[in-house]
């Protein structure tokens, strides 16, 4: 079994009236239900092609990261099969992934319903994490 699947088992599924309820909300309170879904579980998901991660164009021409707080809403995202939801354990993306992407120039997509996102920085969304972590020490 992979971390996938053990991180799968471990995270009760949403009921449709959560799952739609979580998609009319706005980009900043999708990025609020983001934080506490990453924080209480740990993980994130984005979406991978051929095994390499699927990137979304801004408006301004940059590439970003989509990120997700739950498998189910990277699969709704997913444009076809060949878009697969990934898993990303939150400790290792936040000390290693967000700094690479930095370096990389590329921004995040957290949370898009229909292409739609809050854009962030690595080093904004890695300091807002490590913000709520603290609180909830």
């Amino acid at each position: 079994m992979d971390s996938d699947d053990r991180s799968r088992d471990l995270i009760p599924p949403l009921s449709d009236a959560q799952l739609r309820h979580a998609l009319t909300l706005t980009p900043e309170q999708r990025l609020e239900y983001f934080l506490e879904q990453a924080l209480d579980h740990e993980v994130l998901w984005t979406l991978e092609q051929g095994g390499q991660p699927l990137l979304m164009r801004l408006e301004d021409g940059r590439e970003a990261l989509p990120l997700f707080p739950r498998q189910e809403f990277a699969a709704l995202e997913a444009a076809d099969a060949s878009e697969q939801p990934r898993l990303l354990e939150l400790e290792d993306f936040v000390e290693s992934g967000l700094p690479d992407l930095g370096r990389r120039g590329l921004a995040l997509g957290v949370f898009p319903v229909k292409g739609v996102a809050w854009i962030a920085e690595p080093a904004v969304l890695q300091q807002r994490i490590w913000n709520d972590w603290d609180e909830e020490d």
